[in-house]
């Protein structure tokens, strides 16, 4: 386990001496610490293992989880870096070829990091930190680090203001203690897929909507490193056990030695991780995104069968960072943080509607109920009694289209509007990029970075300090308030 200060080691020190409880938050190992969401996991897990440390009496580790033995490096190579309006990505080249099948805590930085050092400084701009910014990266990213090095290390530099503990998944004594989960899934394999696909259906039935993840008829909840990748493994007949995309073949008795004798071949799937995380550290909770905890509702099963006491789950905190120029923007466009995951055009059409045209709405409803009510006065009228029904069918028809009419005016004012508008259309364009980015909540796409050249190195401790959890406390309030909803 890596403290991410020495106060945070001293902690450490506590809880081998004292004993006390662990709570325990993970995340990929992407580029430049991936989304702002895990920032959010992390200060989530902190503040709520130091409320649980005053609650119990008791130290209360917040471990953070580095899932470095995940492969998808195509998930993780990019960030995202936004400055006034403006998104740039900047992405870590893809190396040889054959580096596609190692985990991220093997894959080394492909050379040239220099050029990519250059694009984060021309991304962060001259903004008062953005120097102090690219010396930490620049130190991170160091002496050939892997991409799960250099994550782990410029986390934990970024996090050293606070008490918490970073693990590396792919370390040999995470491997070793997990070597009983391993050995389980491969000797119980049918029995754990007919109870997990059994208990998803049920889900499914009772939801009225399909699982996260969906449970693959024979799939292990393991995947193995072969010499073409990680392939998921399936059961083959009583004793044996298949990697289906190079068709290799082997028997349990030859699998389970597999796993003793070369742990690192073996990762878990995403439904196994966590019951992995909680063999290896016991935790009381687990802080997990919205994603998390659709598929953690799948899990049970799992961790029944492995004998593994499930964590309380706990969401993990939604921030939104709206700098003030931001908001600025946002009220002169007449927007509330709550509209922008409309679509474009509805948005778009709102701003030119509520900023150049306040009264044209209104106006066009009454237009339209007065044409109606002159066509109903029109066939109220005394010799009106006398019109034949084709004759009234037309007049109405005539009515429809006048009405009609009016609705085609109100567009052409509209568009008309819209193309003179095109300072606010440029506005509106960069207030999505800042907090609705590529269409997504800003937390699941841009990077922290950008944040922290413009507003220093003590914005993570303002975001954990505006973390309101005092609804957990004895006696505390019952529900969530305060500046960070939960769980978005």
């Amino acid at each position: 386990m890596m403290p991410s200060s020495p106060r945070a080691a001293g902690r450490i020190e506590r809880f081998v001496r004292e004993g006390g409880a662990i709570v325990t938050t993970g995340q990929q190992t992407g580029f430049l610490t991936g989304p702002l969401y895990t920032v959010s996991k992390a200060v989530t897990a902190v503040r709520l293992a130091d409320l649980l440390e005053r609650e119990l009496g008791c130290v209360v580790l917040p471990v953070f989880w580095a899932a470095s033995d995940d492969h998808d490096f195509a998930e993780v190579r990019t960030a995202w870096l936004e400055r006034g309006g403006t998104l740039r990505a900047v992405t870590l080249d893809e190396g040889p070829a054959g580096e596609a099948t190692v985990p991220m805590a093997e894959r080394p930085l492909a050379s040239g990091f220099d050029s990519i050092a250059e694009e984060i400084r021309q991304a962060l701009g001259d903004e008062r930190d953005s120097s102090h910014c690219i010396e930490i990266i620049e130190a991170a990213y160091a002496d050939n680090q892997t991409v799960a090095d250099g994550f782990l290390r410029l986390l934990r530099e970024l996090l050293s203001p606070l008490d918490l503990v970073l693990t590396d998944a792919a370390h040999p004594a995470i491997r070793d203690a997990a070597r009983p989960i391993v050995r389980a899934e491969i000797e119980r394999r049918n029995e754990i897929n007919a109870a997990m696909s059994e208990h998803t259906d049920r889900l499914e039935e009772r939801a009225g909507a399909t699982a996260q993840v969906p449970i693959l008829p024979g799939g292990l909840n393991l995947f193995l490193r072969t010499r073409t990748g990680r392939e998921r493994l399936f059961s083959a007949g009583e004793r044996g056990v298949v990697a289906r995309e190079s068709g290799l073949k082997l028997d349990v008795d030859e699998l389970r030695d597999m796993a003793d004798r070369t742990p690192e071949r073996f990762s878990p799937n995403v439904l196994l991780r966590p019951v992995v995380e909680a063999e290896v550290f016991a935790p009381l909770a687990y802080v997990a995104g919205p994603a998390e905890i659709a598929y953690l509702a799948q899990t049970g099963p799992l961790f029944e069968r492995h004998g593994v006491a499930r964590p309380l789950v706990f969401p993990r905190t939604s921030f939104t960072m709206v700098e003030a120029e931001v908001r600025r923007t946002l009220d002169l466009l007449g927007l509330d943080l709550s509209e922008l995951g409309a679509p474009w055009s509805e948005l778009w059409e709102r701003v030119v509607r509520m900023k150049h045209l306040p009264a044209l709405t209104e106006r066009s409803r009454t237009l339209r109920r007065e044409i109606s009510e002159t066509y109903e006065r029109f066939l109220s009228a005394g010799d009106a009694d006398e019109l034949p029904d084709d004759a009234r069918r037309r007049v109405a028809a005539l009515r429809d289209r006048a009405i009609s009419g009016a609705h085609r005016a109100e567009r052409a004012v509209v568009r008309s509007v819209k193309g003179r508008a095109d300072p606010d259309r440029q506005r509106l364009e960069r207030v999505l990029t800042a907090l609705h980015p590529l269409d997504s909540p800003q937390e699941r796409i841009l990077n922290i970075m950008p944040f922290l050249a413009r507003h220093g190195p003590d914005l993570i401790e303002r975001m954990a300090a505006v973390i309101d959890l005092s609804f957990l406390e004895a006696g505390g309030r019952t529900s969530p308030a305060g500046g960070a909803g939960q769980g978005g």
